[in-house]
């Protein structure tokens, strides 16, 4: 994985951590989660203060409920802010599909509560995932390999993924690894997109993004080592290039376009032919997002990082300013980082905290 990929991954790791909206919003209206001194509640859009600031950590809202954290325990409330599941969980994850990881005290495994609060899957697992289009990963030690649990329980696929983050289902497929190089699983396990990749994306508007692995040359000795990255492409549900490998770097596509980088180290957009649409310029670009896209420009001299949102034609729709992180928009909100959190709208107005 490039050095670009690595950064990516833990821009996303910490937007999972700092509570981002990764998750499907509540129709009733999209509340996010807010820190307020040491506590923290759930704010609208516009900054106004709906669920007061009173809880020791707070998820994203997901399928009407958010988990919230109080006395050291996890519980459940609903967008009126009241607690509809007791605190009673040491882990809790947002529901996906009906279903949502949980965790008791003591030491117990993760299983899987419905909105009632009831087990569905009883809690004997290690490691759990959430539930995509029917599937959930799941593995009972660190030396068994992932399977795939259906909605009632019952093992779909079996385990026999060793691999250390599990991916979940996408259009009807599973990015799994085998050894060091990764494929491509259908619903009931069946590899139909052999293992010969360096890496991969999960599938998206019909396609996935893919890296070659190369075969390195053989070291003194006879050693054997690791594959070692190629170009990236993007394949269909089949296997086979729709965009032939051809760039340093790439992630999946979202709203037509995918962000790929150049030989060269410029990241721009492609559609799904494969045509430039927006001219490589920048030091990182992510994914578009209700019709903007986060933009990194680097001053390679002083290491300051400018981020800034664009549209679909290039044009910035938020210039660039030096942060440290930025985040993709959710309904009509988007997390800036810079020493402390706050939420941005689509003019580039702080709306959280809120400003006299």
């Amino acid at each position: 994985m490039g050095h670009l990929n690595i950064f990516l991954f833990r821009l996303w790791i910490a937007g999972a951590l700092l509570g981002l909206s990764l998750f499907p919003a509540f129709a009733v209206g999209y509340l996010l989660p807010v820190q307020s001194g040491k506590f923290w509640g759930y704010a609208d859009t516009t900054g106004r203060l709906v669920v007061p600031a009173q809880f020791e950590a707070a998820a994203p809202f997901s399928e009407g409920l958010a988990a919230v954290k109080k006395n050291g325990l996890w519980g459940y409330l609903d967008a009126s802010g009241s607690v509809v599941l007791s605190f009673q969980w040491s882990s809790a994850e947002p529901f996906s599909e009906g279903l949502a990881v949980t965790r008791l005290p003591g030491g117990s495994g993760y299983g899987y509560i419905d909105r009632t609060g009831q087990w569905v899957v009883q809690p004997v697992y290690m490691d759990a995932m959430s539930f995509s289009e029917g599937l959930a990963a799941v593995r009972e030690s660190l030396s068994a390999g992932w399977g795939y649990l259906g909605r009632n329980g019952k093992m779909v696929i079996t385990p026999r993924f060793v691999m250390q983050a599990p991916s979940p289902c996408r259009e009807g497929r599973i990015a799994v690894q085998d050894g060091a190089l990764w494929g491509f699983a259908d619903t009931t396990g069946k590899m139909v997109i052999p293992a010969r990749y360096y890496e991969v994306s999960d599938f998206s508007e019909g396609v996935a993004m893919a890296r070659e692995a190369r075969t390195r040359r053989t070291l003194p000795g006879g050693q054997v080592p690791g594959p070692e990255p190629g170009l990236c492409g993007y394949l269909d549900g089949s296997g086979t290039w729709v965009v032939p490998p051809s760039f340093s770097g790439g992630f999946a596509f979202s709203e037509g376009l995918a962000p790929v980088e150049t030989r060269e180290g410029l990241w721009g957009f492609i559609d799904h032919s494969g045509t430039i649409i927006i001219e490589p310029a920048y030091h990182l670009a992510l994914r578009f997002s209700e019709g903007l896209a986060v933009v990194l420009v680097q001053d390679r001299m002083t290491f300051t990082n400018r981020f800034g949102y664009i549209n679909r034609f290039g044009q910035y729709a938020i210039p660039l300013r030096e942060c440290f992180n930025a985040f993709s928009f959710r309904e009509g909100v988007a997390e800036v980082i810079n020493g402390t959190s706050v939420y941005i709208n689509k003019r580039g107005i702080q709306v959280w905290p809120v400003t006299p």
